[in-house]
């Protein structure tokens, strides 16, 4: 399945003219952003999500998100570069990530991590990714236009509770 996350609300990212360097955003308590995971195969949406930082301070960021049409609201916890340390019931060791800062069109660099999904009964992955750093692109939301920095995510995954493997593509 390929997924797009896409950052609707463009906080540090959106710039009039893209600059060569994007260094880490400030992230702070009451930011908000809305996310929508995408099925590129099936042409739909698959969720729609919306969290607010409640915390941002000693290496860490938290935040408090709830999925539409979902009635519970979900903790994630993420490091101060944005990369999820646990979110919507996942734990990833370590907290390698996708984003390392600054940020610079053309930049690669692999991620490796565990994931374990806690709410289907202790599911574990070995996800091995290269990450870049492919462009910048003009986002359409509902509050304006917005230029924003793409990162695509492609790798492998390995199950390791169960058999399976197969590939994973996140674009940010």
């Amino acid at each position: 399945m390929r997924a797009l996350w896409a950052l609707l609300l463009a906080a540090p990212f959106a710039a009039a003219a893209a600059p060569d360097v994007v260094q880490r955003p400030d992230v702070k308590v009451g930011d908000r952003w809305t996310y929508q995971r995408m099925d590129y195969d099936a042409g739909k949406a698959i969720s729609t999500y919306e969290i607010q930082v409640v915390f941002a301070d000693r290496g860490v960021i938290q935040v408090v998100g709830a999925r539409q049409g979902v009635d519970e609201e979900v903790d994630g916890t993420y490091t101060l570069d944005w990369n999820a340390i646990n979110t919507l019931n996942r734990l990833f060791d370590p907290h390698t990530g996708w984003f390392r800062f600054p940020l610079r069109v053309g930049d690669t660099y692999s991620a490796a991590y565990e994931t374990m999904v806690t709410k289907k009964g202790k599911m574990k992955s070995h996800n091995e990714r290269r990450v870049t750093v492919t462009g910048w692109e003009e986002v359409v939301v509902p509050v304006g236009k917005f230029r924003a920095l793409k990162i695509v995510s492609d790798g492998r995954f390995k199950r390791l509770d169960a058999p399976g493997a197969g590939t994973s593509r996140n674009v940010i």
